[in-house]
């Protein structure tokens, strides 16, 4: 996870056609490069984590499951907010950025220790609003993972800025490890919610020190008072923004649990965490790589909005798919991993899993926005989401339980929040036209492969083979619509081959 010394080596030359000495083309191979990384590192993560949750889910309660999801929302809540939005403020900071850091961490480190605090002795008083008096062990629990946030930001943000994400995957990887063993241990030996809670603390705790150990500018607390002002003023909307995004994402979680409780909440925490896939997957190696490499792109215009349209283009053409194809098969998904008892979830998760493409959209076009030195916008943004779904959750969990309370969530971030960034990103003078069109062959060929992942379903086969055969024929059909003559898709064929050494005249 620690970045190298240097500019990345540009090991690829036969993939990317680089310019010696041109500073874009070193800044784009290095931004390929951490995709690359974060997106192996996202798979291998997915993989180990669906794997695990599988167990997991088969061993523990609904109830279970309900009481550690009300606690890790109101944590969701505070790490939003705990690193003050300077890990995002180094990584764009231009003059000096490891002195800026060590002011950075102390600011950090202080928030960290205030907020944990508050949880531990606010959470008997969360417990009972909520009904349920096992939140209050579990979540000062799961505080401990915001102490353990702000050991890890600097470092983080270093990692990120140098687009070292194969290091990030080491951490990562190596913490998953332990995640899966302590939390599935836990599990078989009857600890309930505090298997979930356990295994993410001792997860973070290894990543953590492996980030530490890995980045190559290893940041101590310090103070330089000159950069308080400074870091806070462009951190700060960041990280109000942050708090306006998992609210508005997560505050589902909190009303679910007040009100309909704990047992209905398990079904919609299922039904969230693999809706939230694409977004787990693809959004989270595009938030590490793609605001560091936009950042950078800063001045130069043509280039950022060329960049622009074409990234986005890439996302949903990338991020479509999965959203149909689990949408088509929920039903076999959730009864052959999970169990019948896990049933109810499944309508849910066909809307909250197009709610979880969507946030893939929204929040690689608000990490632009940013990028382009506009972090005000992104707490406006988040507000004005934030306000709306509110009140629209608790409508939609009284007239429709956990059912209703997807459908509002899904209402207002089509509705409502996806213009109002669409015109955020045309006022800074991106055509937001030229870009939407590039969607709809994605969207068309996704409806296609809908209907043909679904039709499977509907056979009297096991459900194995009714995700096999029905997540192939989607596949297939997707391709077909959207590879053929695609120049948004088509691959630079010539440039992967090897060029072949030529021979010396005898």
């Amino acid at each position: 996870m620690a970045s190298a010394a240097g500019p990345i080596q540009k090991d690829t030359p036969h993939v990317v056609d680089v310019q010696p000495g041109n500073p874009g083309d070193e800044l784009g191979e290095r931004v390929n490069r951490g995709l690359r990384f974060a997106a192996l590192n996202q798979v291998i993560n997915r993989i180990f984590t669906f794997g695990s949750g599988v167990v997991v889910l088969r061993v523990l309660s609904v109830r279970d499951v309900g009481t550690y999801a009300l606690a890790l929302a109101i944590v969701t809540l505070v790490i939003a907010v705990n690193e003050l939005g300077l890990i995002p403020t180094i990584i764009r900071w231009e003059d000096n950025p490891e002195h800026a850091a060590r002011t950075a961490y102390t600011l950090v480190l202080v928030s960290s220790l205030i907020w944990y605090v508050a949880i531990f002795f606010t959470a008997p008083v969360l417990a009972s609003a909520f009904g349920n008096g096992e939140v209050t062990g579990v979540l000062r629990v799961l505080g401990l993972t915001v102490l353990i946030d702000g050991c890890s930001s600097m470092p983080a943000a270093f990692l990120n800025r140098g687009f070292h994400q194969d290091r990030m995957a080491v951490a990562e990887s190596s913490s998953m490890v332990v995640q899966i063993a302590v939390t599935i241990g836990l599990a078989l030996w009857g600890a309930g919610p505090y298997a979930l809670a356990w295994g993410q603390v001792t997860s973070n705790g290894v990543a953590v020190i492996f980030m530490i150990l890995l980045v190559q500018h290893r940041s101590r607390p310090g103070w330089h008072r000159p950069h308080v002002g400074p870091l806070l003023r462009f951190g700060s909307p960041i990280a109000g923004g942050a708090l306006m995004r998992e609210g508005a994402v997560n505050v589902d979680g909190l009303v679910v649990g007040g009100v309909l409780g704990s047992i209905p909440l398990g079904f919609y925490q299922l039904a969230f965490n693999l809706g939230s896939l694409p977004q787990n997957t693809i959004g989270a190696t595009l938030t590490r790589v793609l605001y560091a490499g936009f950042a950078r792109l800063q001045g130069d215009k043509e280039r950022f909005d060329n960049g622009v349209r074409r990234a986005t283009a890439l996302i949903v053409a990338g991020t479509v798919p999965m959203v149909v194809l689990i949408a088509a098969l929920a039903e076999p998904i959730v009864q052959f991993l999970y169990g019948d008892k896990w049933d109810q979830a499944i309508p849910v998760l066909r809307l909250l899993v197009i709610l979880g493409g969507m946030r893939v959209l929204l929040n690689a076009l608000l990490d632009i926005i940013v990028a382009d030195g506009r972090p005000r916008h992104l707490f406006a943004l988040y507000g004005v989401w934030l306000a709306a779904v509110v009140p629209a959750l608790f409508i939609g969990a009284e007239m429709g339980g956990i059912a209703g309370v997807a459908v509002a969530h899904l209402v207002v971030a089509v509705g409502i929040v996806l213009p109002l960034v669409l015109w955020a990103i045309h006022t800074g003078g991106i055509d937001a036209y030229a870009m939407v069109r590039t969607f709809i062959r994605p969207l068309v060929a996704g409806a296609v492969a809908l209907v043909v992942a679904y039709l499977p379903t509907m056979l009297s086969i096991d459900q194995f083979f009714q995700l096999a055969i029905g997540g192939t024929a989607g596949v297939i059909a997707y391709a077909a619509i959207l590879l053929p003559r695609n120049p948004l898709i088509k691959l630079p064929l010539d440039k992967l081959k090897r060029r072949r050494p030529v021979e010396a005249p005898v």
